[in-house]
C-alpha cells in the first residue's frame, strides 16, 4: 500500500509510524517532519496522520502539534491514548476518543 502526505506544500518525510496496539492492525499514526537540521522551511505543515489500511486514499484522521511531528507511539495498555514528541521538545498527548486534532496536554 502507499500513503500519500495529503499535504502537497511542503515534501514531507515519515520520522515515525506506529501501529495500533489492538485490533486486526489495520491502523497506523504517522508522524511527518524534516529531520535535518535548519532545513526546515518556516512555514512548515505540523500535522500528522491517522491511516486505516483498508482506505489508503485518505487518512481518517489529522492531528496537529505545535511543531512538526517526530516521534509517536499508542499506549499499549490505553489504545485510545497517542503521544508524541515534536522537533521543538514538546510532547504532545491526544485522547483520540475526542474528536479535536490538537493534542489534550
Amino acid at each position: 500500500m502507499l500513503f500519500k502526505d495529503p499535504n502537497q506544500d511542503c515534501k514531507r518525510s515519515i520520522s515515525k509510524v506506529s501501529w495500533h496496539p489492538e485490533g486486526p492492525g489495520n491502523k497506523l499514526a504517522v508522524g511527518y517532519s524534516i529531520l535535518r537540521f535548519q532545513k526546515m522551511p518556516d512555514k512548515m505543515p505540523t500535522e500528522s496522520y491517522i491511516w486505516d489500511t483498508n482506505n489508503p486514499n485518505e487518512p481518517e484522521r489529522h492531528i496537529n502539534a505545535n511543531s512538526p511531528i517526530c516521534t509517536l507511539s499508542y499506549n499499549p495498555k490505553y489504545p485510545d491514548y497517542l503521544a508524541g514528541g515534536s522537533y521543538n521538545g514538546l510532547v504532545s498527548f491526544w485522547d483520540l476518543r475526542e474528536p479535536s486534532a490538537k493534542p489534550n496536554l
